[in-house]
């Protein structure tokens, strides 16, 4: 409620959202509140020494003790505190329904792009299953986005490959790119990255074909460059595979990737929720 008789909403104007809060995501105020309990090194004079917290028993009056921790620490700690669930990577089936659970896109490592291809193998496997299904719930709570690919192939594999890269095509995807010599070196060191890891062949052609864009913009003295992608209009679709229905279910931190995902499954022709 209050801590050292300021009302918790003035902390968190203070000391978190000029920082962190974008005002033009109202939902994300919620998910940085618990930083107004977490100083980062170099800020403790925003420390308070207590805290008024309502519960089911009325207002406790607590002194708080405050401990050094990690800087991973913390993120999980606030992550535990904002109240979300994480889904963990998956496919079940409970009661005839199928859970896909795709709690992030971002699989970039070796062994990581190894887990995520298992999965896609797994969703393959249970393709029949799952066209066949009466209802799917497509759950990606958490998810921050990463490579785009990977939720196109997934979704292939339920809808069909032709029908998924029909409506995806069909959507604007345009992008300025900041054109900046440290950017120039962190695409080529993400391109190496993601050649020496097996990232889908899609996403690779797309970062060497702005890895080279940036490099003549970089030459030229411009600001931006544009990747271009053009939009192919929907014409006659081919046939969705799926009979049943789909529910998809996100929370406020779905962004980048998981957006895309979002346009393509939401354009689908199936009952979406």
């Amino acid at each position: 409620m209050s801590c050292d008789g300021t009302p918790i909403d003035a902390l968190f104007e203070r000391n978190v959202a000029p920082y962190y809060w974008n005002r033009d995501i109202p939902q994300d105020r919620a998910l940085n509140m618990p930083r107004t309990l977490l100083i980062d090194a170099g800020d403790e004079h925003s420390r308070v020494r207590a805290c008024d917290i309502a519960g089911p028993a009325g207002v406790r009056h607590l002194e708080l003790q405050w401990r050094s921790t990690t800087r991973a620490r913390g993120i999980a700690l606030r992550g535990a505190a904002d109240g979300r669930v994480v889904p963990q990577l998956g496919l079940r089936e409970i009661g005839g329904v199928w859970f896909l659970s795709f709690p992030s896109f971002d699989y970039q490592s070796g062994a990581d792009v190894e887990r995520f291809r298992a999965f896609l193998g797994e969703i393959a496997a249970h393709a029949a299953a799952l066209r066949n299904a009466s209802r799917i719930v497509i759950d990606v709570r958490d998810n921050r986005g990463g490579v785009s690919a990977w939720g196109l192939t997934a979704a292939g594999y339920i809808w069909g490959e032709e029908l998924v890269q029909a409506v995806s095509a069909s959507l604007p995807g345009d992008v300025d790119w900041r054109v900046s010599p440290a950017n120039y070196v962190h695409l080529g060191e993400f391109l190496k990255y993601a050649v020496a890891n097996g990232l889908p062949a899609g996403d690779i052609a797309e970062i060497t074909t702005v890895h080279r864009q940036m490099g003549e913009a970089l030459a030229k003295g411009q600001r931006l460059t544009r990747e271009l992608s053009p939009v192919i209009p929907l014409g006659r679709l081919p046939p969705s595979q799926l009979k049943g229905s789909v529910y998809f279910l996100t929370d406020g931190v779905c962004t980048s990737a998981c957006l895309d995902f979002a346009d393509v499954v939401l354009r689908l022709p199936t009952w979406c929720r």
